[in-house]
């Protein structure tokens, strides 16, 4: 009897605690390093001599949902426009690097504990990624070449995952993400996007 009245009260808080938090709608921008890497390019650089896997910037901003879940714990879905890229230098300074545009849909879950008047966090989830429009290919003086990318990229949709720490005050959020594909861009030629990234979230 005692251990069902324990969980029955037990049951009300968290019930309470979460309906008494309320989602909240935010946006978020992020800025950082992508490149790739992947046994296949790994080995094709390490082949090239005086070739170097080169990291390049990369940018996502979008629109994201907060949705507390009782307790230390919240959901955090978003939807992100990002531009990824990465490429090779060689010891003559010949750089190339290419740059594809995406619809990025990463689902996170927030483990938090309170710090001052906010919390800081740790955060991890699947990270959804569809290729759309161009790729993008530009050498050292600048000059472009751009393909379609189903005619680049034979995996458009690549699920891979994310995970990192943060801090969150009353209506913004400043996260540290590490974000790796787990599906290659090609088939028969293993090449995974990686990326760091410092984001801001805005919440209202």
């Amino acid at each position: 009897m005692k251990k069902s009245s324990l969980l029955l009260i037990l049951l009300i808080v968290f019930s309470t605690s979460a309906l008494s938090a309320q989602p909240r709608l935010g946006l978020k921008l992020a800025g950082g390093l992508s490149s790739y890497t992947g046994e296949d390019w790994n080995n094709t650089t390490d082949s090239m001599t005086g070739v170097e896997n080169k990291a390049g910037f990369s940018f996502s901003a979008g629109a994201l949902l907060f949705l507390p879940v009782g307790g230390f714990l919240a959901l955090q879905p978003e939807v992100l426009y990002s531009s990824l890229t990465g490429g090779r230098i060689d010891s003559y300074s010949n750089y190339i690097e290419w740059r594809e545009q995406a619809l990025e849909v990463p689902v996170y879950l927030l483990l938090g504990l309170p710090l001052n008047n906010g919390r800081v966090f740790v955060m991890g989830g699947p990270d959804m990624l569809y290729s759309f429009g161009n790729v993008t290919f530009t050498d050292v003086d600048g000059n472009q070449e751009k393909y379609p990318v189903d005619e680049d990229v034979d995996n458009r949709f690549r699920l891979g995952y994310a995970a990192g720490a943060g801090f969150q005050g009353q209506s913004l959020q400043f996260a540290v993400l590490y974000k790796r594909s787990l599906k290659s861009q090609y088939n028969d030629f293993e090449l995974y996007n990686q990326n760091i990234s410092v984001e801001l979230g805005i919440l209202f």
